[in-house]
């Protein structure tokens, strides 16, 4: 999926049609997926503990792979990652190493941080699309996609947070747990709010043209929509409903941006 998303960013922002461009973002794509897997492999070596009740068969619990060699396995994968962006250019590098040390950290230490571990979470869906963009040097779109994807996908995850509360109370601290269904709520709107204020900018800024903003509104309904509905009634069912609607509504605003691109 990162992979994928490196490459919306790219045809959103960019010309892939240039064949330096091309070769930048296969670099891109082939480094976000190795960054990807050395993220997946440390949260596995980090949540060992927990895998062995919930997940006994998978690679580190089972013993199939050594915790130790996992480790090593992760810290090599993190800088393959991050040596394939020097080939594409600076600020490639700059995202690829703060996201990989993001990642080591979100596993070790924020993922149980309230809050923290939603941003975190947030940024790291937000700068894949920020990768590609930059790996096409077309920042200034990809800069708007990062934010709308990055405080869509904040305001998603907490609702995931209220989803999950029975499950976690006692067990893991979230923003639901710590502060409240009510409280965490409003902060999933907010979150959702800004994205969709937000949404226009490409249209009022002549990035875009009036196709993009007649798909991106539909995301928007979909969005306010599930805001409103969990406005009225901040309970765990409408929580869980209003994550699966935004995470329609984020396909359908990356749509909208493609189509952007392409008309």
């Amino acid at each position: 999926m990162a992979s994928i998303a490196v490459l919306i960013g790219g045809a959103v922002a960019g010309d892939l049609s240039q064949p330096h461009y091309q070769i930048n973002i296969a670099l891109a794509m082939l480094s976000a997926f190795i960054i990807t897997g050395a993220g997946n492999t440390i949260n596995d070596y980090y949540d060992i503990d927990i895998d062995k009740v919930n997940a006994p068969t998978r690679p580190i619990p089972s013993g199939e792979i050594k915790q130790n060699t996992a480790h090593k396995l992760s810290i090599a994968l993190f800088i393959v990652g991050v040596a394939l962006s020097i080939f594409i250019n600076v600020v490639c590098l700059v995202i690829a190493t703060i996201n990989s040390l993001l990642l080591y950290f979100y596993a070790r230490n924020l993922k149980g941080t309230p809050l923290i571990g939603n941003l975190s979470v947030g940024i790291l869906v937000g700068t894949t699309f920020l990768y590609g963009g930059a790996a096409v040097e077309g920042l200034a779109i990809a800069t708007i996609l990062f934010i709308l994807a990055t405080t869509a996908t904040i305001g998603r995850e907490i609702a995931k947070d209220i989803e999950d509360i029975k499950g976690d109370r006692g067990v893991a601290d979230t923003v639901a747990t710590k502060y409240g269904i009510n409280n965490s709520a409003n902060l999933a709107i907010a979150m959702t709010v800004i994205a969709v204020s937000m949404s226009p900018l490409p249209y009022t800024l002549e990035i875009f043209g009036i196709e993009y903003l007649a798909t991106v509104m539909i995301a928007n309904i979909i969005f306010i929509t599930a805001a409103i509905q969990l406005l009225k009634e901040k309970t765990i069912k409408s929580a869980s409903k209003f994550q699966k609607n935004s995470k329609t509504a984020m396909i359908t605003a990356l749509i909208s941006f493609l189509i952007g691109s392409l008309l």
